[in-house]
């Protein structure tokens, strides 16, 4: 470049060269380089895409809405029956609770 501004300084046409003799190449590194950069930007778009529709194992996916829309009011029903626990098992103790270490300060305490 200071070459080129040099010979300038010095009186010679340099904008008219560059005008006529160096514009008119065609040169296709350019267009290349762009359409490189072209589909790249549209993979990328597409990957996006596509990754919508998979499971996410980000943190933060897992608040992601499921449903858009208002929620499903659900129909109640006319006749809730009555919680009873009769017919339950009976405890099952289990062999360390058998074993009396525990309840020996638990009973001491009762009394």
């Amino acid at each position: 470049m200071y070459l080129v501004h040099l010979l300038q300084g010095k009186g010679y046409p340099v904008t008219q060269v560059f005008e006529k003799q160096v514009k008119p190449i065609n040169t296709l590194r350019f267009d290349e380089f762009l359409l490189a950069e072209e589909r790249k930007v549209q993979h990328e778009a597409e990957l996006d895409k596509q990754a919508m529709h998979e499971f996410s194992f980000r943190s933060d996916a897992s608040y992601d809405p499921l449903v858009i829309g208002p929620a499903l009011k659900r129909a109640r029903p006319d006749n809730v029956p009555e919680l009873t626990l009769n017919g339950l098992p009976e405890y099952v103790t289990t062999s360390e609770e058998e074993d009396g270490d525990g309840d020996a300060d638990y009973d001491s305490a009762e009394n």
